[in-house]
């Protein structure tokens, strides 16, 4: 057996899925009517709010006035630590032999525009399909197989809304729970990315750290995420030698 190529791929990429559909929903919101022409723009990050806040007052000069005015408002998406992570490992495995139809599916992913939208599908370069429609074309239909293991893990993500306004983080707040409550009634099944999601919410939060009484809500959620690994390999080919098929019977000349 000849590996072609190794590459992976999940139900969503979890941290951007969740700020896409926030961001989704914060952009189609009038947040400057919402918050009275209080705010125009609430950031979307990876990264908790107060702890960019720290960070930028480390080495700088900048009043704690200029910075917040740069961070806050915020929504953070960022992972946590599941208790059941290895839960359903192995679910499946099965193999199958590439054809036209699997060669079409990795070029809707070779055509997307950037290397983030590539890996929002899975982690696979374009390099990597390039390699497989080259082995592929060279070599014909049905050459090429294909090595599926299905697994699932349970994954914690962690939403957090911080505001200098109890009344932005009362905004803030629920437009993440209409996100969360979205997703939910989404869930058809096995069809939905979102397998087992269970969340909880912890408000009132106040932080006194930067000069100012900072507001907060935290939002706790977990979820099976389902993933793929792709193993594309060949047979070894006859290459070496000419089998030889004809045999003498024993007692014959």
């Amino acid at each position: 057996m000849t590996i072609i190529e190794k590459y992976s791929d999940y139900s969503i990429q979890t941290i951007n899925y969740f700020i896409t559909h926030i961001e989704d929903a914060i952009n189609s919101r009038d947040i400057h009517n919402l918050t009275n022409g209080k705010i125009d723009i609430i950031r979307i990050t990876k990264e908790h709010p107060l702890v960019t806040m720290m960070a930028s007052q480390l080495g700088q000069s900048r009043s704690a006035e200029l910075l917040r005015s740069n961070i806050l408002p915020a929504i953070a998406v960022t992972p946590g630590n599941a208790d059941n992570q290895d839960f359903g490992m192995g679910l499946t495995m099965s193999e199958y032999k590439i054809d036209d139809d699997r060669i079409a599916e990795l070029r809707v992913v070779y055509n997307l525009p950037n290397n983030a939208s590539i890996q929002s599908q899975g982690l696979i370069t374009k390099q990597q399909i390039e390699n497989i429609m080259a082995q592929y074309k060279r070599r014909g239909n049905n050459t090429l197989k294909c090595h599926v293991n299905q697994w699932g893990r349970e994954e914690e993500v962690n939403i957090s809304c911080w505001s200098e306004s109890q009344d932005v983080d009362f905004i803030m707040d629920n437009i993440v729970n209409s996100v969360l409550a979205d997703l939910r009634a989404k869930f058809p099944g096995d069809e939905s990315p979102l397998r087992n999601m269970k969340y909880k919410t912890t408000r009132g939060l106040t932080n006194f750290n930067f000069g100012r009484v900072l507001f907060g809500s935290e939002y706790n959620l977990t979820f099976l995420n389902i993933y793929n690994n792709y193993t594309v390999f060949m047979e070894e080919d006859i290459t070496d030698f000419e089998a030889d098929l004809s045999y003498t019977t024993p007692g014959e000349e």
